[in-house]
């Protein structure tokens, strides 16, 4: 369980805080931006004004979302 998930989702947004609802092809240079910078979290399942949607990951998305991120290391 992530702690203070209420205050993240309220705070909205930021340099290293970023609200994905479905994961998609921007998402590994995303992540590698908050690599490259001072760090961050990407949520996932969250709208950009910071409400909880959830999302469904096929087995095939969810082995090139891996895969993708396998490929920033």
């Amino acid at each position: 369980m992530i702690e203070n998930l209420d205050v993240i989702l309220s705070e909205g947004e930021s340099y290293t805080v970023e609200f994905k609802e479905n994961p998609d092809k921007e998402l590994p240079s995303e992540v590698c931006a908050f690599a490259n910078a001072s760090g961050g979290k990407v949520y996932i399942g969250v709208h950009d004004e910071g409400y909880v949607t959830g999302t469904v990951l096929k087995k095939a998305r969810e082995s090139w979302l891996r895969f993708s991120m396998i490929g920033l290391t």
